[in-house]
């Protein structure tokens, strides 16, 4: 919300959240005009072109139906949906449509992660990733485990991961496989503590190893890839290296710049015109459908072919 608030030119129209209370006291922290308990308002109102959903995930995929058929902009925080059915129910609904439709896949828009993606962008050969996620523990009764609200961790966050490959290598993931650890305890849940390699159309190969056993004060994100002699680094959206030839070039922020307010205003350049869209539902639709299918594979042990 503070990165929406700091873009020039908008205007906050109207907020709706579920609590009387929490949409007054947030709408007037952040300048919104109106506030309502009612969301359907926001859709019905005219006047309002874009609508953001930053709801449990559980309704993420009602609301953005509903959106689109109220013909908004939408802007919906990942995951996009938390089962295959609903992402169906999404693209049916989005078929026809001009509108633009944009998750909240922050770390494409990343500084660190467009230097990146400059740098790989005249390569011949295919890549290899390593993105390492410290995701600290989350204890097994908190609601992003309910399959029913949150979808599991792999649907919350790993979209993240393999919407970031997809950014890099500029290449749709047509394999998954993935295994995880066995063991289930108080402090160790066997679904947060992941393996997973995805195989990409251009040849390239994403291994994505997510653990919520290590050390919170340990780095959260490390990305490492290796492309025809060169090794780049890349760690918590902070520090930047770039290895070629022996010689190593450093990129570094001040704090760490995960992409939000670049995020914020991507949405608002593209529902103005004023940039052409830098992702991709066809983007959006595969690094959904890739969790389902890690899901399905941890489930099967087997790998699991990705086609939309």
């Amino acid at each position: 919300m503070p990165s929406l608030k700091d873009i020039r030119g908008i205007r906050l129209h109207t907020i709706s959240t579920s609590s009387s209370s929490n949409t007054y006291h947030t709408g007037k922290r952040f300048g919104f005009e109106n506030c309502t308990t009612d969301y359907r308002e926001v859709l019905n109102d005219k006047e309002i072109n874009a609508a953001m959903i930053l709801t449990p995930h559980s309704l993420h995929a009602k609301m953005v139906i509903e959106a689109l058929k109220a013909e908004k902009q939408v802007f919906v925080e990942k995951p996009l949906c938390i089962n295959e059915k609903e992402l169906e129910e999404i693209m049916d609904a989005y078929q026809h449509q001009s509108l633009f439709l944009m998750v909240g896949y922050n770390r494409r828009f990343s500084p660190h992660s467009v230097k990146i993606a400059n740098y790989l962008v005249n390569r011949q050969a295919p890549i290899v990733i390593n993105y390492r996620i410290n995701a600290g523990f989350v204890p097994a009764d908190h609601w992003v485990h309910s399959e029913e609200e949150g979808g599991s961790r792999v649907i919350g966050e790993i979209c993240h991961f393999v919407d970031m490959m997809q950014f890099l290598t500029k290449s749709n993931p047509v394999r998954v496989y993935g295994e995880r650890i066995s063991g289930n305890n108080k402090t160790t849940l066997n679904s947060d503590n992941l393996a997973i390699t995805l195989k990409f159309e251009d040849g390239s190969v994403g291994n994505i190893l997510y653990s919520a056993s290590g050390d919170r004060a340990y780095s959260r994100e490390q990305i490492e890839i290796f492309c025809e002699g060169s090794v780049i680094v890349s760690t918590d959206y902070r520090e930047t290296n770039f290895i070629t030839n022996g010689v190593k070039k450093r990129y570094k922020t001040f704090k760490q710049e995960i992409g939000y307010k670049e995020e914020m205003q991507h949405f608002y350049d593209v529902i103005t015109e004023k940039s052409k869209p830098g992702i991709t539902p066809q983007e959006i639709f595969l690094s959904t459908l890739t969790v389902f299918k890690i899901n399905e594979s941890l489930e099967k042990v087997t790998p699991i072919a990705i086609t939309i």
